[in-house]
């Protein structure tokens, strides 16, 4: 993972530095009903630039078009805004909606009356949330200068607040969740949109990798996996580069990769990080201003922590594959014992995670459900082979004996908090629960059965009646639905059979389109 060769490397392609010198202007709004205010303020403006960053005038003529026009455009810097327009309070009124309605509070007004006394300042300054307040008369080509800069500054100072507070809100999400791959792709974006506002960068950014050095070296663009993304690559987080990133930004990638090193030049970082587990890591980041050395350490330092962090991730991963592996083996011991020529634990989890997910669960909850559901019926390999699969109706000491699976799966995984085996735990202890109480072992009621649970009672007994027993032939498919249909609200989770029953095209063709 050490990398002895940052040198600063200067690329000579002039089309590439062409590309990269592009710069995103600041957006301005003028809001005034006098069409020769636009020209006169656009005329002065023509040829400012802050940051090396030119302005971009918009033009508005009233209060309802200035409101109309920012919910469409959020990205606006200033907003020069007369008092008196449509109403003698227009501007007044518009400063109220851009705050209160829009939510907007990033945004600089700069109020401009040419009649005070019909909006006095001192009256305007306490009651409404506007950054100054000038007479027409006052805004010479000098202060106008000054205010506009004063503005950016402002509003440049509050969008890195933002920045930083998105991006700790983003790890604050994550930490929980820090030794998966999934939230280490949200912790990693996070601390993307740290780096990139703390040392005022572009915000385009990425943080790529794969499993082999040589899909690096190779010119098919899908062999790298975006891990987190900022900017215009935002959105496209587990996706390969393939349409993503533009041509200059690839061929910087191909070159760190193929060198082995990070690159260094005048306004882009390419770093290349490999594990010692084989993997390799890409970061790229832009910027316009020079970069000081310690810039430099900072991004350094950045990335190699965030690739140790992801070979630290890669070893859990390791075990949680493990853990799927040992899991799946046990699953399939249990239906060997307990079912003849079926697929039962295979759909019951199929079915439960697809009714999760439509449920709303989250990706963790869904991963763990997915997990610990082929055991729901783990009990049963206490239970005599002989009388689970008995040819014909059981008796009533039978039944009783049958239930006890339940009690045993929940025993089977009782001394273990591992996350997994206490979903199992609850799964199969609750999944023959019923939503009016007059289910087994605990006769719970409603809610008082973990959602896990519910779910997979659902998939268990509609797999179970579509599905040929050694007692009885497998219903039709749609007498089986409509007998969860029946059971809404007495056996199942009412919210869950609705879900099941507007989700039907997509089981049959998911799950069951081999007996349809």
């Amino acid at each position: 993972m050490e990398n002895d060769n940052d040198e600063l490397i200067f690329f000579k392609d002039d089309i590439l530095e062409k590309e990269e010198t592009v710069t995103t202007p600041w957006n301005i709004l003028i809001v005034d009903d006098e069409k020769d205010v636009h020209t006169l303020t656009k005329m002065v403006l023509t040829g400012y630039t802050f940051e090396n960053r030119p302005l971009k005038i918009f033009s508005t003529y009233s209060g309802k078009e200035a409101v109309d026009f920012l919910k469409e455009n959020k990205d606006i810097a200033i907003i020069l805004l007369d008092v008196v327009m449509e109403t003698e309070d227009a501007g007044l009124r518009c400063v109220k909606q851009i705050r209160d309605e829009l939510n907007n509070h990033e945004t600089r007004i700069i109020l401009r009356t040419g009649q005070p006394g019909q909006a006095p300042e001192q009256q305007v300054i306490v009651n409404y949330d506007i950054n100054d307040y000038k007479a027409k008369t006052e805004l010479t080509a000098s202060k106008l200068f000054t205010t506009v800069t004063a503005s950016l500054r402002s509003y440049q100072y509050i969008r890195t607040i933002h920045q930083n507070k998105v991006g700790l809100e983003n790890i604050i999400a994550a930490s929980s969740f820090l030794f998966e791959l999934q939230s280490f792709s949200l912790f990693a974006k996070g601390i993307l949109k740290q780096l990139t506002s703390i040392l005022s960068l572009d915000k385009d950014s990425l943080y790529i990798n794969s499993s082999s050095l040589s899909a690096f070296k190779t010119s098919d663009k899908t062999t790298y996996k975006i891990l987190a993304a900022t900017g215009s690559f935002a959105g496209h987080e587990s996706e390969g580069i393939d349409n993503v990133v533009p041509e200059s930004v690839f061929n910087r990638l191909i070159d760190a990769a193929t060198k082995r090193e990070s690159i260094f030049t005048e306004n882009t970082y390419t770093g290349y990080f490999e594990t010692k587990k084989g993997e390799h890591t890409l970061l790229y980041l832009q910027w316009q201003r020079p970069l000081t050395p310690v810039d430099k350490d900072l991004i350094t330092i950045f990335a190699t922590n965030v690739a140790a962090a992801f070979e630290n991730i890669s070893r859990n991963n390791d075990i949680a594959k493990s853990q799927r592996n040992i899991i799946n083996r046990l699953s399939e011991i249990i239906e060997g014992f307990s079912y003849s020529e079926t697929s039962h634990i295979k759909n019951v989890t199929e079915l439960s995670w697809l009714l999760g997910k439509k449920m709303g669960l989250s990706e963790k909850q869904l991963s763990v459900l997915k997990m610990s559901c082929p055991m729901h019926d783990v009990g049963q390999i206490y239970i005599s082979r002989d009388l689970l699969n008995k040819n014909g109706p059981l008796t009533k000491e039978e039944f009783e004996e049958i239930k006890k699976h339940t009690e045993m799966g929940h025993n089977f995984f009782a001394n273990s908090d591992d996350e997994i085996m206490v979903a199992a735990r609850l799964i199969s202890h609750q999944h023959h629960e019923r939503w009016d109480g007059s289910g087994y072992p605990q006769g719970l009621k409603g809610i008082e059965t973990h959602i896990y649970g519910r779910i997979a009672g659902v998939a268990d007994v509609f797999d179970a009646l579509v599905s040929k027993r050694s007692y009885r032939e497998a219903f039709k498919f749609n007498d089986a639905v409509k007998y969860i249909e029946d059971q809404k609200g007495i056996k199942f989770d009412p919210k869950i059979v609705e879900i099941f029953i507007e989700s039907i095209s997509e089981i049959k063709k998911t799950i069951y389109q081999d007996i349809l």
